[in-house]
């Protein structure tokens, strides 16, 4: 199944703190190459980014590279994380575009985002220069709701869905808390990122 047909490169930007990135973030990623894109670009947010427990974006960085390494259909813009202030999705998924010119963007975002996505920076122009692949939460329908909605569904061409992607309860809070008990971390996120982790003394408990 595609989402669009079209001669165009297709390129997901998925967005995150990956504090740390754990193994649904890279199973989703690579689920959805293929069949709805040819490249996923992993886009941690900065340091200036409003989160008490986000870990320094160098770590953060360092991880992502761990755990994208060896898969061409993987890479990482650290165009968030060099900034001093706080970066907009618009104006990320622009720089993104103006670099890769001739493809299609989709930015990657789950479906509890829609309700407030009218609020982000610049919506409306974001909803018109990009494309979006919404991936469900819980048993809602994604373009069910858009369509009950008289802001989205002005821009519902604008939404594919993911239904078929693998749903995993894992999450880097859960990483986080493991760590801070001392237990163990293995096979929640890539090997390379629980080695970090392990040897740099990350997300221990005060």
């Amino acid at each position: 199944m595609t989402i669009y047909n079209s001669s165009h490169l297709r390129l997901g930007v998925l967005g995150g703190a990956f504090n740390p990135p754990t193994i649904a973030h890279l199973i989703i990623a690579e689920h959805i190459l293929g069949p709805y894109l040819d490249k996923v670009i992993f886009l941690p947010v900065g340091d200036a980014y409003p989160k008490p427990e986000l870990l320094a974006a160098h770590h953060r960085v360092a991880m992502l590279q761990e755990a994208i390494a060896g898969n061409p259909g993987f890479s990482l813009s650290t165009r968030e994380t060099a900034s001093s202030t706080i970066s907009y999705s618009y104006d990320s998924l622009l720089a993104i575009q103006q670099e890769n010119p001739k493809a299609e963007l989709y930015f990657l975002m789950g479906s509890d985002h829609l309700p407030g996505f009218y609020k982000w920076h610049r919506a409306s122009e974001l909803i018109t220069a990009f494309r979006f692949l919404i991936f469900p939460r819980g048993r809602e329908e994604p373009m069910e709701f858009i369509s009950q909605d008289p802001w989205l569904a002005s821009y519902s061409n604008r939404f594919s869905v993911c239904r078929d992607h693998p749903r995993l309860d894992i999450s880097s809070t859960l990483i986080r808390q493991r760590v801070a008990a001392g237990a163990s971390i293995r096979y929640l996120t890539p090997p390379g990122v629980e080695s970090y982790i392990w040897q740099h003394g990350l997300y221990k408990a005060p």
